[in-house]
C-alpha cells in the first residue's frame, strides 16, 4: 500500500490519509517520495532521515519498502525497518540494496550476508512513547506538526529509544517509562484519563505548550486538565509534579533553531482556523528539522524522569543515530549505529547498555562493513548494566551482545 510516511505536512488534511486506519490491513507501506533521502542538509545543519516513518510502521505491524538511495539511506533503513514475511512478496522490508554499482558496495554485500541471522525476528527497545493524536495532528493544520517532529528530533539525536503511538495503543502504555505530548493540544477526556490513569500507576507524562488546552472536537476548555496539576507559576520553565505513584513533566515551550515563534511550543493558534476559514496547509521542511534552541533542557527533562531510566547511555556524537532491538529467539540484544557525518568518523565511544536479559553476559561482538570480520569488544558487567567501548565509526556498525543460554 502506498500510504507514504510521517513528513512535514499535514497529509491527514491533504489527502485523506492516516495510517493507523490501515493497521491490521496492509502489511507493508512504501515510502517512495523525494527529498526524504537520509542525509545531512548542507545549509541548515538537519538530520533528515525517515526514522520517524519506520517506528510508525513498527508500531502498526507494517515492514517498509523504498528506495535505497545510497549507503547512508540504506543504513538507516536496515538498523530501523521492520522485515515482514508476507505470502505473495517473500520479505518485505529487507535488503533490496537497489540496481546499478550499489548492489556490489561493501554495505551492500554486509547486509546480504548478515540479514537473516541479526536483523530479522526482533523487538525494538522504547523507554518512551510519542503520542501523535488524530484531533490534534489533523485539524491544526501544521502548528502541531512542528513540535511533534523537533521533540521526536531530540529522541533521535541523543539516542533515546523511543516509539510513536496513536490513539488506540494508549490501552496499552504500561510498559513505557515515559509518554510524551508534544503539541497535543487536542485531547479527549476519555485519553485525558487514560493517561492520568498511566501516571497514578507509576508512568511518566511529559507534555508541552498547550497540550490538552482543547477537547477532541478542538474546543477550547476553560481549565486544561494537565496544567492544572501542576503549580500556578509552572510556565515559567520545566515543571515536575508528582501524581500518584509518578509525575508529570512540563516542558513550556520547544525553541526552534530556524523559526520565530512566541506562545506555547513557539507556534500560535493559527488564526484562520480561530475564525473558522479555511487555512491554507503549512509544510514543515525536512530542511528546517534541526535541533530545538533548548535541546539539552528537553533531554534532560526526559532521562532524569523515566522511572527505570534509560536503557542505553552512550557518547556518540549528536550525529549518530542509534536503535536497540532484542531478538529472543537467540537471546541478544542488537544496537545499530549510523554515523551521518560520512566526512567524520566517530572516535571510539563508551555505551552502557541496561541488560535486556536476566542471564548473564556470553559475549559483545562487533560487526562493521569496513572490517572483514567480526571483533570481540571487552565488556564489564553488573547485575543490571554491561559497559562497552564502540570501535570507531565511519558510517555503520552493530554490536550484538549474546546471553548466556542456549544461541541458535
Amino acid at each position: 500500500m502506498d500510504l507514504k510516511g510521517l513528513y512535514g505536512s499535514n497529509r491527514m488534511w491533504l489527502n485523506g490519509v492516516y495510517q493507523p486506519f490501515f493497521a491490521g490491513k496492509c502489511d507493508f507501506m512504501c515510502f517512495d517520495v523525494g527529498g526524504m533521502n537520509s542525509r545531512i542538509d548542507e545549509k541548515t545543519g538537519a538530520l533528515i532521515s525517515e526514522i520517524r516513518s519506520y517506528k510508525m510502521a513498527r508500531r502498526l505491524n507494517m515492514a517498509c519498502e523504498e528506495r535505497l538511495y545510497d549507503d547512508l539511506h540504506c543504513a538507516v533503513h536496515m538498523a530501523f525497518n521492520r522485515q515482514r514475511a508476507v505470502p505473495g512478496f517473500g520479505t518485505m522490508g529487507g535488503p533490496d540494496i537497489g540496481v546499478g554499482a550499489r548492489v556490489f558496495t561493501p554495505l551492500a554485500e554486509f547486509f546480504r550476508e548478515y540479514n537473516d541471522r541479526y536483523l530479522t525476528q526482533t523487538d525494538n527497545v522504547a523507554d518512551a512513547a510519542v503520542l501523535r493524536s488524530w484531533p490534534s495532528m489533523a485539524y491544526s493544520i501544521g502548528g502541531t506538526l512542528i513540535p511533534a517532529i523537533l521533540m521526536e528530533e531530540v529522541l533521535i539525536q541523543h539516542k533515546v529509544p523511543f516509539d510513536i503511538i496513536f490513539d488506540d495503543h494508549l490501552s496499552n502504555i504500561a510498559h513505557y517509562g515515559a509518554v510524551i505530548l508534544a503539541g497535543q493540544e487536542s485531547l479527549s477526556k476519555d485519553n485525558v484519563d487514560r493517561l492520568l490513569a498511566y501516571v497514578r500507576n507509576g508512568g511518566t507524562l511529559i507534555f508541552t505548550g498547550n497540550t490538552a488546552a482543547y477537547n477532541e472536537r478542538r474546543e477550547k476548555r476553560a481549565r486544561n486538565p494537565l496544567l492544572s496539576l501542576l503549580a500556578s507559576d509552572a510556565k515559567r520553565g520545566i515543571a515536575v509534579a508528582a501524581h500518584g505513584k509518578g509525575r508529570l513533566v512540563y516542558v513550556p515551550q520547544i525553541i526552534p533553531s530556524h523559526r520565530t515563534g512566541s506562545a506555547g511550543d513557539g507556534f500560535e493558534d493559527n488564526p484562520e482556523i480561530e475564525a473558522g476559514k479555511k487555512a491554507k496547509p503549512q509544510r514543515f521542511l525536512p530542511s528546517e528539522w534541526t535541533l530545538p534552541r533548548n535541546h539539552q533542557e528537553i533531554y534532560r527533562a526526559i532521562a532524569d524522569h523515566l522511572p527505570r531510566g534509560l536503557s542505553v547511555r552512550t557518547e556518540a556524537p549528536l550525529t549518530t543515530v542509534m536503535e536497540v532491538l532484542n531478538r529472543p529467539v537467540t537471546r541478544e540484544t542488537i544496537l545499530h549505529f549510523v554515523n551521518f557525518d560520512q566526512e567524520k568518523p566517530t572516535v571510539p565511544f563508551p555505551v552502557n547498555l541496561k541488560k535486556q536479559n536476566a542471564a548473564g553476559v556470553k559475549s559483545v561482538t562487533h560487526f562493521s562493513p569496513d572490517v572483514d570480520d567480526a571483533k570481540p569488544l571487552q565488556f564489564k558487567e553488573t547485575p543490571d548494566v554491561v559497559t562497552f567501548t564502540a570501535p570507531a565509526t565511519r558510517l555503520y556498525a552493530m554490536v550484538v551482545v549474546a546471553y548466556s543460554g542456549d544461541q541458535k
